[in-house]
């Protein structure tokens, strides 16, 4: 673990290989609670090559409570399992979070077991199901818009208008519903993309937080209204239906 960036070694290097990511997940998961739980109300899971704007994640999640259970990202389904990427990154309410830690991964009839060589991903949002976590897609994080936040391929796939990379093969396999593709892919207030090698995070870094256009308008930002659980069910029932 590089203690220069904070990080710490939630397991030994023995046991850090991708086909036991799940168990890492887990054991990271474990730290935070322990650690962070009181101090914090989100708790947002990454890649080490996925770039964030935390300020459009702080906006998109101004308007709900983090004491409803709840779960946002890139939604993917497989074997009948609704998921959510996790090179997207995803994140969960204090609520969520709290279930899952606590009940969920001391449960193996509500979490797949940490020995199977599973996609950590696809682990989690079962059990965050099985706990009473609703999944909600990155594309209905903001009532105003439906197009999507969180990114599982680089942004340069996602702007292809003509849909030839074989990098989103898999996308298209797995999202249910049709992607979006060219400058249409993306809502303007984006929060994560995956893949980014640490060139392209430096050019997101300029692009979003020091090129300026003069003559253009800055848009005036106003924060959304809050959301209970129950509008929260009533909207998401509606918006998958």
């Amino acid at each position: 673990a590089d203690v220069d960036l904070g990080a710490v070694p939630v397991v030994d290097s023995a046991t850090d290989k991708y086909d036991l990511l799940w168990h890492k997940v887990q054991q990271g998961f474990r730290y935070v609670y322990a650690r962070y739980y009181a101090d914090y109300d989100w708790f947002l899971k990454a890649d080490d090559d996925t770039y964030v704007i935390m300020e459009n994640l702080r906006y998109s999640l101004y308007a709900y409570d983090p004491e409803t259970p709840v779960f946002f990202g890139y939604e993917l389904l497989q074997l009948n399992v609704t998921y959510m990427s996790g090179g997207a990154g995803y994140v969960l309410s204090k609520e969520a979070f709290s279930r899952v830690v606590t009940t969920g991964f001391n449960n193996e009839t509500l979490c797949p077991p940490t020995k199977y060589a599973l996609p950590e991903d696809y682990c989690m949002s079962i059990c965050l199901q099985n706990v009473g976590a609703l999944p909600v897609d990155g594309r209905f994080i903001r009532s105003s818009e439906s197009k999507q936040t969180f990114f599982p391929l680089q942004l340069t796939d996602f702007m292809d208008s003509n849909e030839t990379l074989s990098s989103g093969d898999w996308i298209e396999r797995l999202t249910p519903y049709t992607v979006d593709w060219g400058l249409n892919c993306c809502s303007n207030y984006s929060i994560s993309f995956h893949y980014t090698d640490p060139a392209i995070m430096y050019l997101y870094e300029f692009f979003i937080y020091h090129l300026r256009a003069v003559g253009l308008p800055q848009p005036r930002v106003i924060l959304p209204d809050k959301i209970d659980h129950a509008e929260l069910l009533n909207r998401f029932s509606n918006e998958r239906n």
